[in-house]
């Protein structure tokens, strides 16, 4: 698998990152092999409902929904970096090219918003930088696709040396990502499954990963963090929620007043 970081044109309504490094965070210590799960819920109907009212795609929910409890977490512990926090969102380039070795996988880099503290300008500033990714991986030429993967792919795996690590400045300061799942429930021997709590696989200086699996109408989200890195986890799950009804409030409350 090759793993590519499109760094993008960042929007100006968004304060202007590094083009291709993210600031340095909480995200970005070493960690070791301890590790915390936390999971939460949400009703798919829900979020489609708000990308709809605010003409948003769901992955720009999610992502609003990841940036809106990041913000509130490390905002608690004093934490939260003046630069948005970045996340690399996977997709597949397979479509691009029938040429391309292996498995291509492009991270994209999205901004999350976590410096803004509106909460509908924080939803435009993840609209703005995502709509900024996809039109930098469609101009993306064909015959460059597998060179950029490989040249783009140099800095990730130099990350992970023992000892030269920690001076590699991250690309990414998390990873997030969203898998469509069964759309009907599933069932073994009668019994009903009632969910599907995906867990991600760390790397070396990335200390969370927020993962979503789609199953039956409902969103179910796996947090996964390196214990000593990031305590109290599960507080990230329950502001996910709080963040979606937040939205629901400003959003759809004005909507059915009108």
């Amino acid at each position: 698998m090759a793993f590519l970081i499109l760094p993008g044109r960042w929007p100006p309504s968004a304060r202007r990152a590094r083009v291709f490094y993210a600031t340095r965070s909480t995200l970005n210590r070493h960690i070791n092999s301890q590790r915390r799960f936390a999971t939460q819920q949400l009703e798919q109907a829900r979020i489609e409902r708000l990308a709809a009212a605010t003409d948003s795609t769901l992955n720009e929910i999610l992502a609003y929904l990841c940036g809106s409890s990041l913000r509130r977490f490390f905002k608690e512990y004093n934490a939260l970096p003046d630069e948005s926090l970045i996340g690399a969102l996977p997709v597949s380039l397979q479509e691009r090219s029938e040429r391309l070795p292996g498995n291509a996988i492009a991270g994209i880099r999205v901004a999350l918003g976590t410096h803004v503290g509106d909460p509908l300008a924080r939803l435009e500033a993840v609209k703005a930088s995502m709509q900024t990714v996809r039109e930098d991986r469609e101009s993306l030429p064909e015959a460059a696709v597998t060179p950029y993967v490989m040249m783009r792919a140099a800095p990730v795996y130099a990350s992970q040396m023992p000892g030269l690590g920690r001076f590699i400045p991250p690309l990414f300061n998390l990873s997030v990502s969203n898998t469509p799942g069964p759309d009907k429930p599933q069932y073994f021997n009668g019994a009903r499954l009632e969910a599907i709590y995906p867990m991600g696989q760390l790397m070396q200086f990335s200390a969370l990963s927020i993962d979503c699996v789609s199953y039956a109408g409902s969103l179910n989200i796996g947090f996964t963090g390196a214990r000593d890195t990031l305590p109290h986890l599960q507080r990230m799950a329950v502001y996910t929620g709080k963040a979606l009804s937040d939205l629901e409030e400003l959003v759809l409350t004005a909507e059915d007043a009108l």
